[in-house]
């Protein structure tokens, strides 16, 4: 399989500016994936991972795996595929199993309907030790409430505003106390930006 990288920018690394296929036979049965992103992204003490698909054929899971040197790796998340064929799916996973600072690998296995398995891509990432309490924003991708964990040192971090790509606001409001969560339930699916008080970094997130 071929693949093609783009370019790293700052913290953020472009993985398969190309489509790539991947796909294998099963006991008779083909397991197909195609991709059209693969990215890596430092923020604080973890690294948040994105991947898209445009097809999905007989695959059961997506493992994402992590490793310091290539040759011993961690299951970071196990991920039940969404997608099918012609079918555009969006997929995020934050790593906060970092065990240092440096540069740390990343694979996806795909493991088909009949349990044999497959690796997509080695990509790295160069992440530095940061603050005791970095953000959250979860589950993502979601299909209605996430439960938000603003960066430390936000100020007005009890208020928020969700905003279309096109920077279009769909919801703005005020988290009431002990109780931070945005119910996106109503939102279209698409892709998202969170921004929590005068934080000027957004959270990006799914909407299935």
């Amino acid at each position: 399989m071929k693949t093609e990288k783009g370019n790293k920018l700052g913290s953020l690394i472009l993985v398969f500016g190309l489509t790539a296929m991947v796909s294998f036979t099963s006991n008779g049965q083909e397991a197909k994936v195609e991709f059209t992103k693969l990215t890596a992204s430092c923020f604080d003490e973890y690294t948040d991972i994105e991947w898209e698909t445009t097809t999905e054929q007989n695959t059961a899971l997506f493992v994402l795996q992590r490793s310091d040197d290539q040759l011993t790796w961690q299951d970071v998340e196990e991920v039940v595929p969404m997608g099918g064929p012609g079918v555009q799916t969006y997929y995020n996973v934050q790593d906060f199993t970092l065990s240092g600072t440096g540069k740390n690998y990343y694979r996806i296995v795909l493991v088909s309907s009949q349990n044999e398995t497959t690796t997509y891509s080695d990509e790295n990432s160069n992440c530095e030790k940061g603050e005791d309490n970095p953000p959250v924003v979860a589950p993502n991708p979601t299909s209605g409430p996430i439960t938000v964990k603003p960066r430390t040192g936000v100020i007005n971090s009890d208020t928020y505003t969700v905003a279309k790509l096109s920077g279009k606001v769909v919801l703005r409001g005020k988290f009431s106390k002990g109780n931070q969560w945005i119910d996106m339930s109503d939102c279209e699916t698409g892709m998202y930006l969170i921004y929590i008080g005068n934080d000027p970094t957004p959270h990006k997130i799914w909407k299935n």
